[in-house]
């Protein structure tokens, strides 16, 4: 096996993936075609969190680093649970060299989450996850697919690539633990039930679960549920309260509510000529006098006013829109495409080689996910060089096609006397093989001259 990669430059002895493919990143070409790699393919991202029978989304990303336009053929490297898609005929399409194509994949978790010991995408290198998830004893699962690249066109090599989906351990959620009494039946003989909810009648037991946990999503759901309710009957309890001491705050003297401004007062009794007490008779004639009456008193003109109900902020989540597929793009066009969506960029550069310079590569987050508006993206861009390939022991013409094949494009041969070598066959380059230089870089090919007859 080569020690360093054709390709990317990447040193590989010992550090194969599956034994045969380079592991530089965006690279994993076959390490087997030699000098014939063309072939480089990744994932976007490689992990991705699921659900059983869920469908995540993944992009392929295959990269022509060969002398010339090809198709691809994809198959998996193992045979894969659950079910994946794509456009077979996208990924045959010819590619032009040096170009990149992004293959969309849609994987189906399957219903059976007994998952093998290590996946394959695990044994080609995809990390772990930070944190797939683990409660009451439920363990997580991991499904992994890793797709061979196959170039269409001979003698141009292969890659691959994987992508490994986790999907977290099953949530078991029992409501009525610990809680036996004022549920419907439980602990000492019921209760009354919450305001506004229905009584607890018991929980359903699922398919294949005689001891009525509920697992898995309903758990959650349900809290929420629970969670919503109270908090609407609690909002209605505070609205109600606020408006009854705001109706008995308002009330006051002259409103006609209180009941001693109701009661007329009592009415003084007569003489018998007729007239007052006291006054020895009346000279009007003796007629009666009319009783005064309390409402005769002119009501307030101040009106009592209802309460105003208290207001409620609604936070409003912010706006996100789905980050742009720009790989294949210049730098210019991908950061204008972001700028018009509200997003902004910065700049990753990466050195691949037979990518020209300035060509974006990928983006973190993913072609696909959703981002606040505002929010930042990574441009992962190609900075023109390549990795000097190793050309010893090739012809003096293979070593300057292999070069000129990598688009180095100023390269110069040199001749030197060597006894121990054929006539003819490239010694060394300077720069030495695997020094990563630009492109328009002058490399020297050092070759064994002719000996001097005389």
């Amino acid at each position: 096996m080569a020690l360093y990669c054709e390709l990317c430059g990447t040193r590989t002895d010992g550090a194969e993936r599956l034994g045969v493919y380079c592991p530089g990143e965006y690279c994993g070409t076959d390490l087997r075609a030699g000098a014939d790699a063309g072939v480089r393919a990744w994932c976007e991202p490689e992990r991705r969190f699921g659900i059983a029978g869920g469908t995540v989304l993944v992009d392929l990303l295959v990269c022509n680093a060969g002398p010339r336009a090809t198709g691809f053929h994809l198959e998996p490297v193992e045979p894969v649970r659950g079910r994946l898609d794509f456009d077979r005929r996208s990924a045959e399409a010819p590619l032009a060299s040096g170009a990149t194509r992004r293959v969309e994949l849609r994987y189906t978790v399957p219903l059976d989450l007994a998952g093998p010991g290590l996946d394959i995408a695990s044994r080609f290198g995809v990390p772990g996850a930070d944190t797939v998830g683990q409660a009451q004893g439920a363990l997580p699962s991991r499904f992994g697919v890793a797709l061979r690249v196959a170039a269409t066109s001979a003698h141009q090599g292969a890659a691959c690539a994987a992508f490994a989906v986790d999907v977290p351990g099953q949530l078991d959620v029992d409501l009525d633990r610990g809680n036996g009494r004022g549920r419907g039946g439980g602990g000492n003989g019921g209760g009354r039930p919450s305001p506004g909810l229905p009584p607890s009648t018991g929980r359903p037991q699922r398919p294949g679960r005689p001891d009525g946990r509920t697992g898995g999503g309903c758990g959650p759901l349900l809290i929420a549920v629970l969670v919503a309710l109270v908090a609407v009957l609690v909002a209605v309890v505070v609205v109600l309260g606020l408006g009854r001491s705001g109706d008995t705050a308002t009330a006051g003297p002259g409103t006609g509510a209180g009941p001693a401004l109701l009661s007329p007062p009592p009415i003084a009794p007569t003489s018998p000529a007729g007239g007052r007490p006291g006054t020895g008779g009346n000279s009007g004639g003796g007629g009666k006098v009319k009783p005064s009456t309390g409402t005769s008193a002119k009501p307030s003109s101040t009106s009592t006013r209802p309460s105003p109900p208290p207001t409620t902020s609604v936070t409003t989540p912010p706006r996100t829109v789905a980050v742009p597929a720009l790989a294949g793009l210049d730098r210019t066009t991908a950061e204008a495409e972001l700028n018009g969506l509200g997003l902004r960029s910065t700049t990753t550069v990466v050195a691949i080689g037979r990518v020209p310079a300035r060509q974006v590569l990928g983006s973190e987050p993913s072609a696909g996910t959703e981002v606040p508006v505002g929010g930042t993206v990574v441009l992962r861009v190609s900075d023109g060089r390549a990795p000097v390939p190793a050309v010893a022991g090739r012809t003096r013409g293979d070593a300057e096609q292999v070069l000129r094949d990598l688009d180095f494009t100023k390269v110069t041969s040199s001749a030197t006397p060597d006894r121990d070598h054929p006539v003819g066959q490239a010694l060394r380059t300077d720069p030495a093989a695997g020094t990563v230089v630009p492109l328009d870089s002058p490399i020297t090919l050092w070759f064994v001259a002719a000996p001097d007859i005389r």
